[in-house]
């Protein structure tokens, strides 16, 4: 705050012929450590200054925020709405929690920006923080649609949500909390039995393309080992007959099948068996 400066005292010395200094002011104002170029020293022109610094510095994406629109916001590039809007320090996620606006949420967040990442001048807190702060409960739910885990720290000094939620005790916001860890973990068991299904399908359909196959590959080995032994037989047969054809030309040309001649042994014992 400024200090005003009495110029009445002046203006009577100056009546009386006194020599006043014309750097007094100055050195009086610097005495309570106001700077020469401080709001106060801006005298009657101060209110219209301050209000042309304030419209200057507006953007209009706070308002647009406030009024539930876009129209500003869409032809802005995603860049725009990630940083902050002023030299405040606030960013758009803040506002939509202050505000009360999941709407302006979701359009962020289809618009490509974070809202995990503090949103605050000083970096303190995410948009489920102020939520929480706020009690604002449908932001908290919203945000927790739009991926905003509440299990997952929401401050710089990794406090969790429900944490932040006893201290403040409020039992609206504890009850939303419940409700979003228990929809959380609902979904979890979904996605488990979900893709325990798909794995159990995969291996069913594994095993109906296998099954058969492994079935043709058994019936072909059972066949391959039963020609292997038709072959083997029918070959048997067939020297048994040729020897007993070499046999009963030795018996006709008179040859004796006791004899220890070698031939004639080995042509006997394939006639036998």
């Amino acid at each position: 705050m400024g200090v005003c400066v009495d110029t009445r005292n002046n203006s009577r010395n100056m009546a009386e012929g006194e020599v006043v200094d014309p750097n007094a002011e100055d050195k009086k104002t610097f005495s309570y450590g106001i700077h020469v170029a401080a709001s106060s020293t801006w005298g009657d022109e101060a209110c219209a200054r301050i209000c042309e610094l304030v419209m200057n510095a507006n953007s209009g994406l706070a308002q647009q925020i406030q009024d539930n629109s876009t129209d500003l916001m869409d032809i802005l590039e995603t860049k725009d709405l990630e940083g902050p809007i002023d030299d405040l320090g606030i960013t758009l996620p803040f506002l939509a929690v202050y505000y009360d606006r999941p709407e302006m949420l979701e359009y962020l967040r289809k618009r490509g920006v974070d809202l995990t990442k503090y949103c605050d001048p000083m970096e303190y807190g995410n948009p489920l923080f102020y939520a929480i702060h706020f009690r604002r409960i449908r932001i908290i739910l919203c945000l927790d649609l739009l991926g905003v885990s509440v299990r997952e720290p929401c401050d710089s000094i990794k406090t969790k949500p429900w944490t932040h939620a006893e201290r403040l005790d409020d039992s609206y916001v504890k009850e939303m909390l419940t409700y979003c860890f228990g929809k959380e973990q609902r979904a979890s068991t979904l996605v488990t039995k979900h893709f325990k299904r798909i794995k159990t399908r995969k291996q069913y359909l594994f095993k109906l393309k296998v099954i058969p196959l492994l079935l043709r590959v058994m019936r072909g080995m059972i066949a391959r080992a039963k020609v292997r032994l038709m072959r083997k037989e029918r070959d048997r047969i067939a020297r048994k007959a040729a020897r007993r054809v070499v046999r009963e030309e030795k018996i006709s040309n008179g040859f004796d099948l006791n004899s220890d001649d070698e031939s004639t042994i080995e042509d006997t014992m394939d006639y036998m068996f």
